[in-house]
């Protein structure tokens, strides 16, 4: 390994060499070059994020709809509102807000 000629040569193995030989490459890219893998590497974790974000709103809403739909069916078979909330962890008042009354 010649840190003179900020190389890491091929033939070398050690542990955490390839992720080294990764940043070194990394640095020795042209200002403009360098600049424009940071931004693709910040899109990346945005677009992430943003996946991540959807997936757990998706789920909250899917399990809103699911207690609403449980809510419906047990004000249908007259369980009492006071109950439901036992069953749905939902308050009166946001029972009374999901259905209407």
């Amino acid at each position: 390994m010649s840190f003179t000629n900020s190389e890491i040569k091929s033939n070398f193995h050690a542990k955490g060499l390839l992720k080294a030989k990764r940043e070194l490459d990394l640095l020795n890219l042209p200002d403009e070059e360098r600049s424009a893998y940071e931004r693709y590497q910040d899109d990346l974790h945005y677009q992430a994020s943003m996946v991540h974000s959807s997936y757990h709103d998706g789920k909250y809403e899917g399990k809103l709809e699911e207690k609403i739909a449980i809510t419906n069916k047990l004000l249908n078979a007259n369980i009492p509102i006071e109950q439901i909330t036992k069953f749905t962890g939902l308050s009166v008042e946001e029972i009374k807000q999901l259905v209407g009354k």
